[in-house]
C-alpha cells in the first residue's frame, strides 16, 4: 500500500476534523502545519489541502503555496467527485452533489451539505455544515454560505457575501452583501 503524505494548511478546528476524516482513511498519511510555516516543510508531500474556514484565509494560502510551487489539491470524504476535482477543494463526509455542479478552486463544503443541480460555486467558498443549495444557483467567489442555510433554486448570490446560519434565500443577493433570516433580509 502505497502511503500518501498530506499537508493541511491550518491551525484551527476545520483542519484537525479534516485530519480526522484523513486519519481513518488508511491510505493516507496526513499531519497539521501552521499557516505561517508552509515554506519551510514542502518536500516529501503528495498534496495539500486547505483547511480554513474562510473564503480570505483560503484564497490567502491557495496563492501562498502556489508561489512555492505547488499546488493545494482536492481531498474527498464522500462518493466520487472525481469530475468536480479543482486544487484545494475538500468535500466532507456526508454531501450530497448532483449533477452538472461546477465547483471553482480551494472550495470548502462541509460536512451533509447537498448541492443540487447545475449550480456553480465560485473559486474560495465556504459552505457550512448543512447547507441545502437548490438546482441552478450561481454563487461568486470569496462567498461564505452559513450552517444550515437554504437557497432556493434559480437564485443568484454575487462575489464576498456572507449568507447567515438558517438563513432562507428566496431573492437574488447583490455583491458584498451579508444576509440574515427566514427569509433571508439585507442585515443593516
Amino acid at each position: 500500500m502505497l502511503t500518501k503524505h498530506v499537508k493541511i494548511l491550518g491551525s484551527g478546528s476545520l483542519s484537525k476534523e479534516i485530519l480526522s476524516y484523513i486519519s481513518r482513511a488508511p491510505s493516507l498519511y496526513a499531519c497539521t502545519i501552521d499557516i505561517y510555516n508552509i515554506e519551510d516543510s514542502i518536500s516529501n508531500v503528495d498534496k495539500y489541502v486547505v483547511g480554513t474556514g474562510t473564503p480570505k484565509s483560503n484564497k490567502y494560502l491557495y496563492h501562498k503555496v502556489r508561489e512555492i510551487g505547488a499546488l493545494p489539491s482536492l481531498l474527498n470524504f464522500g462518493a466520487s467527485y472525481s469530475h468536480l476535482m479543482q486544487n484545494g477543494m475538500v468535500i466532507c463526509p456526508g454531501s450530497v452533489i448532483t449533477c452538472n455542479v461546477d465547483i471553482g478552486k480551494c472550495v470548502l463544503v462541509n460536512l451533509n451539505c447537498t448541492i443540487g443541480h447545475d449550480t456553480q460555486v465560485g473559486d474560495f467558498c465556504v459552505i457550512n455544515p448543512g447547507a441545502n443549495i437548490s438546482g441552478n444557483v450561481k454563487i461568486g467567489e470569496l462567498t461564505l454560505v452559513g450552517t444550515g442555510a437554504v437557497i432556493r433554486e434559480g437564485i443568484t448570490i454575487g462575489k464576498r457575501c456572507t449568507i447567515g446560519a438558517g438563513a432562507v434565500v428566496v431573492k437574488d443577493v447583490p455583491d458584498g452583501e451579508t444576509w440574515v433570516g427566514n427569509p433571508a433580509k439585507k442585515l443593516r
